[in-house]
């Protein structure tokens, strides 16, 4: 999954500090933005538990930044009966991407 905003940007210098508790980036440069810096710690931590990563996120200063998030999805096996369900199932399925 991508996510993507149109905000200040990061500088590279301090994107891996993005994550951390209470990080907040260009406090001076930023006094009007509000918020505890837990944010993006959070999220890190649910998509951790979800067994996803968020990967470095790209940015540059003044445009925005790209955060890709990946998680790790299992098809679970059907139970099936009969014939009628496993046709059922198949059809179900068919072109879609796991």
């Amino acid at each position: 999954m991508i996510v993507e905003d149109n905000g200040v940007g990061i500088s590279d210098d301090l994107i891996d500090l993005l994550f951390q508790d209470y990080s907040r980036l260009d406090e001076n440069k930023h006094l009007n933005v509000k918020g505890t810096g837990l944010g993006l710690s959070i999220c890190k931590n649910i998509v951790q538990e979800m067994n996803g990563e968020i990967k470095r996120p790209q940015s540059i200063t003044g445009q925005g930044t790209i955060f890709d998030i990946h998680f790790n999805f299992y098809a679970l096996e059907p139970i099936i009966d009969n014939q009628n369900d496993i046709n059922s199932q198949i059809a179900f399925y068919q072109g879609k991407e796991f």
